[in-house]
């Protein structure tokens, strides 16, 4: 009968993999024979993604992390920012009757009051590092940057994902309760601790204070930066006000710095009616990090009186990046020519697009101009999405079009091939929808000008009175 001694090493490891780091410990001191085998399965599982929570005890570990003598700060590989506070709110005496099991030998009442006491003096804490002035979270940042040479990839998680807390992150955030290396957490424990108490918001914003740490620390290894925050109440995307007015000095360092970024997925926030010169400086700003770029996703929410919109309507300039293979953009609106002159720029890379929620100041004309571009110039396109592109006019509107365009088109396989389909939906306000399928290539071949595509692609639909009729609010 096969053992773990007795299995080659790509098994074991396939094996350990599956294991979380107190399995690991515990396999580990077995015996000499998996320690070895396992020793580094076991670190590289540890820290070579590192979840980082911002408050001052979690600061202050990845700032030891990266000064521990062992040599783990060369292991870091990816950070991940938690959009939530590791702390729970102090109003939990209403668990006090839930049946909660105890640590070794403590009572119900003896953890809770332990949770209580630590909740209470981080809200404190959380309080002094969300202040506006405090420079002391990016200056420990700073330090621990500098100490992260193999650093690959920074991701700022949602507060809505909350979490659970792992066994050593419970130790670090709550030490009174004793939950030292190797000790197993009781599974009703973890599910009511994880589950049903409320924990802080975390900083509101933490981008402006990462990037900046990143920036002074001068950390030149990072290929990915994704903002999965979206919007809420707190307001979790990405202010345009934090983009600084582009300045040459500036933008030369973040230039020099992120030559080997290759993913950008952020969220971008627009407050009041609207964010023009702000989202100006948005442009600079990505083509100074995304000289390398392959994966540029950007969104756009438009925040007003504390309601996000369905709809934002700043226009983006958008940047001129040469390596461009994946591009997804939502919720802006584009000046065609210069839509036209980015995808002339990264006609030989570009390889998928995705547009929601996008429009130009004449979709009908501008949409069947930018086709043939994709269909002429971008010969290794594969995919491509168009959906939600349809606005609102008020009824009387002398400028409101007599056209509803498709809701959603999807085009897979090369435009140049004759075989290659466009697909294309028209939903009704039954609830209804119709789909109609038609060859790209040959579709625009025939059609000289854009009100022929478009009542051939769509079958006459998309002048369909019961769809336009939909689009008109009543004032």
């Amino acid at each position: 009968m096969a053992s773990l001694h007795s299995l080659p090493p790509e098994l074991v490891d396939e094996i350990v993999n599956h294991l979380d780091e107190d399995e690991h410990l515990a396999l580990r001191l077995t015996c000499k024979d998996l320690n070895f085998k396992t020793h580094e399965a076991h670190l590289e599982s540890k820290y070579r993604m590192r979840r980082v929570f911002f408050v001052p005890a979690g600061l202050d570990n990845i700032l030891k992390i990266s000064r521990h003598p062992s040599g783990v700060n060369k292991r870091v590989k990816h950070i991940i920012f938690s959009g939530t506070s590791p702390y729970y709110q102090a109003h939990v005496t209403h668990m006090r009757h839930s049946p909660l099991p105890t640590i070794a030998t403590e009572s119900t009442d003896s953890v809770l009051s332990k949770l209580e006491l630590v909740a209470h003096s981080d809200l404190l804490e959380l309080q002094e590092i969300n202040r506006p002035e405090s420079g002391e979270d990016t200056s420990t940042l700073t330090l621990a940057f500098m100490n992260l040479p193999g650093l690959q990839s920074i991701t700022f998680q949602t507060q809505l994902e909350k979490p659970h807390l792992s066994r050593s992150e419970i130790n670090l955030f709550y030490p009174s309760l004793g939950l030292k290396p190797g000790t197993l957490i009781p599974r009703d424990l973890a599910n009511i601790v994880n589950n049903k108490f409320e924990r802080h918001w975390g900083l509101k914003n933490c981008w402006h204070k990462v990037m900046s740490a990143a920036v002074t620390a001068g950390v030149n290894s990072i290929t990915s930066i994704q903002n999965t925050q979206v919007w809420d109440e707190s307001g979790r995307d990405i202010p345009l006000n934090y983009f600084l007015p582009a300045q040459p000095r500036r933008l030369t360092r973040l230039r020099a710095l992120f030559t080997n970024l290759r993913v950008l997925d952020l969220g971008l926030g627009s407050y009041g009616s609207s964010n023009t010169t702000s989202l100006k400086r948005v442009t600079p700003w990505l083509e100074a990090v995304g000289t390398r770029l392959e994966v540029l996703k950007l969104r756009l929410v438009k925040i007003s009186q504390g309601i996000a919109t369905a709809r934002a309507i700043n226009i983006l300039t958008l940047p001129m990046l040469s390596f461009l293979k994946t591009i997804v953009l939502k919720n802006f609106s584009f000046e065609v020519e210069n839509f036209k002159a980015a995808i002339y720029k990264c006609q030989d890379t570009l390889i998928d697009l995705k547009i929601s929620n996008c429009d130009f100041r004449d979709n009908k004309d501008d949409w069947f101009a930018i086709f043939h571009v994709l269909r002429d110039r971008v010969k290794g396109l594969r995919s491509f999405t168009l959906e939600g592109w349809t606005g609102s006019w008020d009824v009387g509107d002398e400028d409101a079009p007599d056209y509803v365009l498709p809701d959603y088109l999807s085009i897979e396989g090369l435009w140049a091939l004759e075989s290659t389909e466009c697909m294309v939906r028209l939903d009704f306000v039954d609830a209804s929808s119709i789909i109609v399928s038609r060859r790209i290539n040959q579709e625009l071949h025939a059609h000289g000008g854009a009100d022929g595509f478009w009542d051939s692609i769509t079958d006459g639909l998309w002048k369909a009175e019961a769809r336009v009729a939909a689009t008109r609010r009543r004032v």
